[in-house]
């Protein structure tokens, strides 16, 4: 129940089911014959919204008890409520909150402004006219993507534990997994030649799939898939964070920021660990560009190898890193940062190094490292490097990152990696995307823009996951499906 905010009357649900209004001085009362699960009263006093076992969401008009307007969506509502200016209707639905703006709410909010009487004017004609109605489906949202090898197969799963393959541009081939408990897709990952795909669900199983192709001579090839690898793998002291499979798909590595192990997809039996000695840094694995027996474990000051088979170091590098806060000419940003100092959930004292993301990039040719400073009183620095792979497989013990211009970094919110012709592809601050020439003196003039994206396609959740495949394809996750966008940014080496 909740009180009306102007009449002193009691809005309620009795225990049929059926809405009611009740005054408990003057005992006059009012009720329809809805079945009713959850209501909410708006700020003004002027609507109220009720929701049925089915989904569906009314609005109503307080004073005549009458609905306007109605909303189709097949799960069931928890909890309703309208914004502070009645303009949206949020209702929970299992996991999800969700945010409503239909035209019925936004026209009277905005005759609102106008005086009561042309407001007066309107809620006549929405109720002489009839009822609106609209439908929505829910949708569960895409929490992993991952492209396979040369961009025609990309897999994604979400929120309920499904993950699904498609073949571009966009066609849903099949059903790969679900996970028995439900839980969320967390992680997906490719092998080098495409023919598996090992997937991870919040609850720590673990499952490898193996594709395989049937071809038909008239039609589009089918694909069929088979489990060979399947293990719960949670760790009490760390989350498993990282999936990687070895080239020839024998082994397969699950890893943490600070400790990993290394499984037979074959046996399904753990061959090897390791722990990091250096418990202030943290670690992203690869295979190495160059030895198919050997990984390399990249952090934000270094990286070293190690063989497959048993993670035991074998060689190390360091980084060579401008330090921002003692280099007078960068005036506080270096050649490395890409965005500055941001709040962060941690204590005031913290510092160190995380590392976000390490890839090796769609030609083939870079590894591209993402990581985060952290320094004191909740401040950190979002950095940037990409090195050329052949400096990995030299003599040398320190290596150089290749040089981005501050005034691109300046403008970049995402790098995307690095597509054949060495264009480095990134989304600037304006979510445009752009391409620029990598190791070019240019700088502005040097910098090619294709298009935007929408600004309700930009948000923390979608840019995590974007990525960018080989032909120049951009994947983005859009209202619990992936979409694909073309370009001429494929055409440009």
């Amino acid at each position: 129940m909740v009180w009306h905010p102007r009449s002193g009357e009691v809005l309620g649900i009795y225990q049929d089911g059926n809405v009611f209004k009740w005054h408990p001085s003057e005992s006059s009362s009012q009720e329809a014959n809805e079945v009713t699960t959850a209501l909410t009263c708006s700020s003004n006093g002027v609507l109220f919204a009720t929701s049925d076992p089915n989904g569906l969401i009314k609005i109503w008009k307080y004073d005549e008890f009458v609905p306007i307007y109605q909303l189709r969506c097949e799960w069931p509502v928890a909890d309703l409520a309208f914004s502070a200016d009645n303009r949206r209707l949020y209702d929970l639905r299992g996991p999800f909150c969700n945010v409503w703006e239909p035209n019925a709410l936004v026209r009277l909010s905005d005759l609102d402004k106008f005086g009561s009487e042309a407001a007066s004017e309107t809620m006549s004609t929405l109720m002489s006219s009839t009822m609106s109605e609209a439908e929505a489906d829910m949708v569960s949202p895409i929490t992993a993507l991952a492209a396979g090898p040369g961009g025609e197969f990309y897999c994604s799963g979400n929120a309920e534990g499904v993950a699904k393959l498609y073949q571009s541009p966009g066609l849903r081939t099949s059903e790969l997994w679900r996970s028995r408990n439900f839980m969320s897709i967390e992680q997906i990952a490719w092998s080098i030649d495409g023919r598996n795909i090992a997937l991870r669900d919040l609850g720590g199983n673990v499952v490898v799939k193996e594709l395989q192709a049937h071809i038909h001579p008239a039609k589009r090839d089918q694909w069929s898939h088979r489990t060979i690898f399947e293990v719960l793998a949670m760790r009490n002291n760390e989350k498993i964070e990282h999936l990687l499979l070895s080239p020839s798909s024998e082994y397969l590595l699950l890893a943490g920021q600070t400790s990993a192990q290394v499984w037979s997809v074959m046996s399904g039996s753990r061959l090897a660990s390791w722990s990091s000695k250096r418990p202030n840094q943290a670690f992203r694995w690869i295979n190495h560009p160059y030895h198919s027996d050997e990984l390399l474990a990249i952090g934000a000051e270094g990286a070293f190898v190690c063989y497959w088979h048993d993670l035991v170091e074998k060689s190390a590098v360091s980084f060579k890193l401008l330090n921002v806060r003692q280099n007078p000419e960068s005036a506080g940003k270096s050649n490395q940062i890409r965005r500055p100092s941001y709040p962060r959930s941690m204590s005031a004292t913290d510092v160190g190094h995380g590392v976000d993301k390490v890839t090796l990039t769609q030609n083939g040719a870079y590894i591209m490292v993402e990581t985060t400073q952290y320094y004191e009183n909740f401040q950190s620095e979002r950095q940037l490097m990409v090195f050329s792979k052949s400096a990995f497989d030299s003599d040398s013990d320190t290596l150089s990152p290749e040089h981005i211009p501050s005034s691109l970094l300046d403008i970049l919110q995402l790098p995307l990696g690095v597509l054949p012709g060495d264009r480095f592809v990134f989304l600037d601050n304006n979510s445009w995307l752009c391409s620029w020439q990598l190791g070019s003196d240019d700088k502005f003039s040097g910098i090619d823009r294709y298009y935007f994206l929408p600004r309700d396609w930009v948000n923390a959740e979608c840019l995590d996951l974007c990525l960018v495949v080989e032909n120049g394809v951009l994947l983005i996750p859009k209202n619990g499906e992936v979409a694909s966008i073309k370009s001429d940014l494929g055409l440009r080496w």
